[in-house]
């Protein structure tokens, strides 16, 4: 026995199923209690607790070790790790096991679905995953294996559905949950060398902090911009005399500005100044009052405001920049086939995006440039529906495909290969035209009033993401039809590559389509009410800042 086995005590399908609700448990029980293999049936704990499936969750578990016990033929007496029971069942499918168990029980649920489970409304999933569980089952049955074999198919498929599924919910760890992100900004300036600008209620207008030190890329040289610094420059100075005892600014050439979200910029009458709150070094607070005189500068709710509104502006416009840089590159990879004509549509549309930005975003409202802007969104709508009809036309190519017109399986699985790219170009260009479509909403977003337009415009990007994501008609029907004729290939080995390249596809389309989504709802945050606090870094030399960038 190797020493991962030896070390695996086997409590991690135990601690998964005991995380499953009754009705996510149903399926596995009911394949236990059909086949004539599994005991569970006519066990004392099942005819006591059911269909109260929690209460017995470990007999549940137990069950599926004793039948892989029969189905892999071991006889040592010993448990075997879940994952040599999952790496078992690939042997016998006929493909090789993935290293990591998930992606192992990916691999199996995506052999035997008829449609990508990102394709599948929620309500159905269950429903598709019994339809491949049902598939597995017949897959590994027959007169010369084991009875053990269906139950035990259909038990680690749904495992597999419902790992993803809880990993998803955040209910356990696992590849569905998002990578670690960076603390809140504002939580980051709560340190020792921090000074927090309050309104005379305490609530939070402006916070600084120094940093000890300040890694990445990003930043912007700022000393031919005098619009960044004249604002900045007066705040630091005014601010640090006041927090010399915590030696602001001393200890490295690097501060952080954050905006709380929400703030009101209210000046105190009563005392006329602001209220600065400072954390000393024995962790204790204390509360000053921020001198008029040394702050002369920013003195006025108005002078904060206009700075406030500064970075929110200089956020917007350090998104959309990014935003067009990304998608200028992606147009630069286009595929081969694509026309001139098209290429020029969404490059032209980008460059101008680009050349306006910083002039709307700073409240240059020209009447032409907003006519300009709406005939590049007409161009680029007549451009999207180009798109889908090229989709249409792969789509009817792929239906028309027959498997015994070709010599061997192995050139009918080339094509739908070939037909996959074709599709997956024209998808990728759609949904540029769609991020592209969704910039030049942002910059109508900033012109004032036009709020009907405004709405109109962002319903009919959200239509069309609807329409090409992967739970919309169009894709869900081209899924279906792609993975029907992938399933007709019989060598498990030639299809599961061509299945794995289609799951691959719907995943990068839904994570598109989601980032877009995610881009036009900032937006909406950035210019109406803050959520989340705006944060500032700034790189100085000599008391002088020369570089800046957004958080």
């Amino acid at each position: 026995m190797s020493e991962s086995e030896k070390s695996f005590k086997s409590t991690e399908l135990y601690d998964l199923l005991e995380t499953c609700t009754n009705d996510e448990l149903t399926p596995i029980v009911e394949a236990l209690t059909k086949s004539g293999a599994s005991t569970l049936r006519v066990s004392r704990t099942f005819e006591r607790h059911s269909p109260d499936h929690y209460q017995y969750t470990d007999q549940i578990g137990d069950e599926i070790y004793r039948l892989s016990f029969v189905a892999l033929g071991r006889g040592d007496g010993e448990r075997a790790a879940y994952e040599r029971i999952v790496a078992g069942l690939c042997k016998k499918l006929g493909i090789a096991a993935a290293k990591e168990v998930d992606a192992a029980e990916a691999n199996l649920l995506n052999l035997f679905s008829k449609r990508t489970l990102l394709s599948v409304p929620i309500q159905d999933q269950q429903s598709a995953v019994d339809d491949a569980r049902t598939a597995a089952s017949a897959a590994v049955g027959g007169f010369w294996t084991s009875d053990a074999w269906p139950p035990l198919a259909s038990c680690i498929l749904q495992i597999g559905y419902l790992r993803d599924k809880l990993t998803a919910d955040g209910r356990i760890t696992g590849r569905s949950l998002s990578e670690p992100t960076l603390a809140d900004p504002a939580a980051l300036s709560e340190g020792e060398n921090a000074l927090t600008i309050s309104t005379e209620s305490g609530s939070p207008v402006l916070t600084l902090a120094t940093l000890q030190a300040s890694e990445g890329d990003n930043w912007r040289d700022v000393r031919n911009d005098r619009s960044s610094s004249d604002l900045l420059t007066p705040i630091l100075k005014a601010a640090q005399p006041l927090l010399s005892a915590e030696r602001l600014l001393s200890s490295g050439n690097y501060a952080r500005i954050t905006l709380p979200p929400g703030a009101d910029l209210v000046f105190s009458d009563k005392f006329n100044s602001f209220i600065g709150v400072a954390r000393g070094a024995d962790n204790k607070f204390a509360t000053i009052l921020l001198d008029p005189v040394n702050l002369a500068s920013i003195a006025t709710p108005a002078v904060l405001l206009t700075f406030a509104t500064a970075m929110a502006e200089q956020k917007k416009l350090e998104e959309i920049n990014r935003k067009l840089t990304e998608i200028k590159l992606a147009v630069e990879r286009v595929a081969m086939f694509q026309t001139d004509e098209r290429r020029s549509v969404l490059t032209g549309s980008i460059r101008y995006f680009q050349q306006i930005a910083e002039a709307v975003l700073t409240g240059e409202y020209s009447d032409e440039v907003l006519h300009v802007i709406e005939q590049h969104e007409a161009a680029l709508i007549k451009l999207q529906e180009h798109i889908a009809k090229d989709i249409g036309v792969q789509v009817e190519a792929i239906r028309a495909l027959k498997d015994e017109a070709w010599f061997s399986s192995g050139k009918f699985a080339q094509t739908i290969q070939d037909h996959q790219k074709l599709l997956e170009a024209l998808y990728r260009d759609v949904m540029l035209c769609i991020r592209a479509r969704a910039c030049g909403w942002q910059l109508l977003h900033a012109y004032p009033g036009r709020e009907r337009r405004k709405e109109s415009r962002l319903n009919d990007i959200n239509a069309a993401l609807d329409r090409f994501a992967p739970i919309g008609d169009l894709t869900a029907a081209m899924d279906r039809l792609m993975r029907e004729k992938i399933q007709g290939i019989s060598a498990a080995t030639t299809k599961l590559p061509l299945l794995q390249s289609e799951q691959g596809f719907c995943k990068r389309l839904a994570d598109e389509a989601q980032q877009i989504r995610t881009d036009l709802r900032d937006v909406e945050r950035l210019t109406t009410r803050r959520e989340q606090p705006i944060s500032m870094d700034l790189r100085l030399e000599n008391g002088e800042i020369v570089a800046s960038r957004m958080l």
